[in-house]
């Protein structure tokens, strides 16, 4: 009887002290979180900020390259009647 009590005693401590070492991790691990979510966010901020000026980059070069292909026509044409 006694060596049973003290074996149930001893796995409650052994509970107690795994209970009590998540208890005092978990604030750590919650502060841990916040902050990479702050990271994730600011990250996530940057690639949509990114991403906007690929568009506008690609939409200037787009009106870039019809301009040079109009000005070639023009040229083209412009050589055509002084031939």
């Amino acid at each position: 009887m006694a060596t049973r009590e003290r074996n149930t005693s001893e796995s409650v401590r052994q509970e107690l002290v795994r209970a009590q070492t998540r208890a005092e991790i978990l604030p750590r691990l919650e502060l841990e979180l916040a902050d990479m979510n702050a990271k994730l966010f600011e990250v996530e901020v940057a690639l949509a900020a990114a991403r906007q000026s690929e568009v506008v980059a690609m939409a200037r070069l787009e009106a870039a390259q019809t301009r040079m292909e109009e000005a070639i026509k023009r040229e083209d044409q412009h050589d055509v009647f002084r031939t």
